[in-house]
C-alpha cells in the first residue's frame, strides 16, 4: 500500500486543505474519448514539442529569408497546418494505447484503478516536474497532496512503458501487462513511476520555487 505524500501538478490554483473532487468523467477520459472530433487548437505539450521541430522545418523553406513570420511567435498558416496534423496523427495513436492499456487491465488486473477514473500524481517532486516540463510546456502548479480515502487501491506505474506508440499490438499489450504489473520499463528514460489515485486528493501545500527555476525555494529535495 502507497502511503507516501504524493505530487500533482495543475493548471489550476488551489490552496493548503482544499480538497480536489475527482469528476466524472475525468479530464484523462474526455480527452481520448472524442471520437473523429478535431482538436480546436495544439495543446500545451504539442506547442512545447513544436516549439522546436519549427526551428528546423523553417529552416528548410525556400522563403525562410524572407519571410516576415520569422519576427513573430506564430508559424505560417501551413507549417501550422503542418503541425496541426502531426498532433492529430499522434492524439490518434496514444487514443489507441490509451485503450489498449485500459482493455488488458479490464482483462486481466481488474481490481487496478483505471487510468481513466484517476488523478494522475507523481511518487516525488523529480518526476513531476519532469512532467511539467514535458507535457504541459513548463506551465502548471505542484502541490503535495495526499489521497482523501484512507486505504484506497492505488496503482504504480512507469509511465514510460506508455511510450509506444510505433509498436505493434501484441507489443504494446505486453507493455501493457508490464506496467499493470508494476514494472519498471528497460527502456532509456525509464523509471517515471506515475500513482494512479481513484478519489479525491487533499492538497497539503503548494511546492514554491526559486524564481523562474525548478528548484524549491527552501532547499528541499526532489
Amino acid at each position: 500500500m502507497i502511503t507516501l505524500v504524493l505530487f500533482h501538478v495543475s493548471h489550476e490554483m488551489f490552496a493548503p486543505g482544499q480538497i480536489l473532487k475527482l469528476s466524472s468523467p475525468t479530464p484523462h477520459l474526455q480527452k481520448y474519448t472524442r471520437g473523429f472530433d478535431r482538436a480546436a487548437e495544439l495543446s500545451a505539450e504539442a506547442r512545447h514539442k513544436f516549439a522546436k521541430l519549427r526551428v528546423v522545418r523553417c529552416s528548410w523553406c525556400l522563403y525562410n529569408a524572407s519571410c516576415w513570420i520569422n519576427r513573430s511567435k506564430e508559424p505560417c498558416s501551413l507549417v501550422k497546418e503542418m503541425l496541426h496534423t502531426l498532433e492529430e496523427m499522434h492524439h490518434r495513436a496514444h487514443e489507441f494505447v490509451e485503450h489498449l492499456f485500459e482493455w488488458e487491465r479490464m482483462q486481466h488486473f481488474p481490481n487496478l484503478p483505471s487510468r481513466f477514473a484517476c488523478f494522475f500524481c507523481w511518487e516525488n517532486l523529480e518526476d513531476a516536474l519532469w512532467f511539467r516540463r514535458e507535457y504541459c510546456g513548463g506551465q502548471g502548479f505542484v502541490y503535495r497532496v495526499q489521497p482523501a480515502e484512507y486505504g484506497v487501491r492505488l496503482h504504480r506505474g512507469d509511465m514510460k512503458w506508455l511510450d509506444c506508440l510505433m509498436h505493434d499490438v501484441q507489443k504494446i499489450r505486453k507493455r501493457a501487462c508490464a506496467y499493470w504489473r508494476g514494472e519498471m520499463c528497460p527502456d532509456h528514460g525509464g523509471g517515471k513511476w506515475e500513482v494512479l489515485v481513484p478519489c479525491d486528493l487533499v492538497v497539503l501545500e503548494e511546492v514554491q520555487f526559486v524564481g523562474n527555476s525548478e528548484l524549491p525555494e527552501g532547499g528541499a529535495s526532489l
